[in-house]
Parts: C-alpha cells; structure tokens; sequence
C-alpha cells in the first residue's frame, strides 16, 4: 500500500524493479491527498532461496523517486 501524506496529488511515472523477474503494477490516476491505493507486484521464482529485490517508483513529488526493499523465501510448486 501507498499512502499520499502531501498536501497535493501525487502521480506515480513509473516503478521500476531491479530485474526482470519482477511483475509490477500501478496506479494510473493520481493519488489524491491522504488517500490509499496500491501497487502490486509479482516475482518469478525458479527455485527455493531467498530474494531481496529492490523497486524504485517514479513520482511527480518534489523528491522524484522512492526506493522500496523487498525481503523474502521462495517457494516453487
């Protein structure tokens, strides 16, 4: 989940993950001031290990990008 805690809409540009075994989806629409909405993500495991990846999100806020970690096991059926 993202909140807006600015005091103007944020747009997100673009979230970019650090390789290509991420699936990522955003919001289109900007975010209005102190709203919720998501972004959602995938990762394509080939074997059981665990991962650390990183995403970057692209807004249009004075600060212009955003770094997210992600932690986790994988489990392949």
């Amino acid at each position: 989940l993202i909140k807006n805690v600015s005091n103007l809409p944020v747009k997100i540009k673009s979230v970019i993950g650090d390789c290509g075994c991420l699936v990522l989806r955003w919001p289109q629409n900007p975010i209005k001031v102190n709203a919720v909405d998501t972004i959602y993500g995938s990762i394509k495991i080939l074997e059981a290990t665990s991962f650390r990846k990183t995403i970057m999100i692209h807004t249009n806020s004075r600060k212009g990008f955003y770094l997210v970690r992600i932690y986790g096991n994988g489990i392949v059926n």
